[in-house]
């Protein structure tokens, strides 16, 4: 039963790991990715996967592959909620989250903390507007232009000329502008865990 359930894990996080290898992976598709793999274990907790329905079937009928089982009372188990607790857990270490924090000043001079996860949630709601499957149907006008705005700031790069080519590319054109093209490249080189 434990090399079930650690075969149904591994197999989810190998799937997880080549969708991640991808070339045109973005951060914003990669933290879906990761979610998604935290609630399919998380799930694995009530819901048995492939695997491990096998093995109950084969503890019940007392044989694997017409093999008889024996048991082996020396061989300690290992605790299935525990690993299935454990796994979620550091997958979810592997996002851009840590406990640590930074200050930065508002514009009214305060300081104030800001935690790793709101500016990783920060980051998110910035990269989002790239990704067409986001938009609203009817996009408002300026829609997405903030977050240009602070992705070009936290690039450094000069916005106004990004603006009109994101318009061009909210608008469904084909071509992508040069400047919006830099932009996208230094999006790109974000890693995505």
């Amino acid at each position: 039963m434990d090399l079930a359930i650690k075969y149904d894990i591994i197999a989810e996080i190998s799937l997880l790991s080549e969708s991640l290898q991808n070339r045109n992976m973005t951060v914003a598709y990669a933290d879906k990715l990761i979610r998604r793999c935290i609630i399919f274990i998380d799930n694995i907790k009530e819901k048995p996967w492939t695997k491990c329905i096998e093995t109950r079937v084969a503890i019940k009928e007392g044989k694997f592959c017409g093999v008889p089982l024996i048991e082996n009372i020396k061989i300690s188990a290992i605790n299935p909620q525990q690993l299935l607790t454990s796994v979620p857990n550091n997958l979810k270490r592997q996002l851009f989250t840590t406990i640590s924090s930074n200050e930065a000043k508002s514009t009214s001079g305060t300081v104030r903390t800001i935690s790793k996860q709101e500016e990783y949630d920060t980051l998110l709601k910035e990269l989002i507007v790239f990704e067409r499957g986001h938009w609203p149907s009817e996009k408002p006008p300026g829609f997405g232009e903030m977050e240009i705005e602070r992705l070009c700031l936290r690039f450094k790069l000069t916005a106004s000329k990004i603006k009109h080519g994101y318009r061009d590319y909210l608008d469904g054109s084909s071509r992508v502008s040069k400047q919006l093209n830099i932009l996208f490249n230094c999006i790109k080189l974000i890693p995505c865990s």
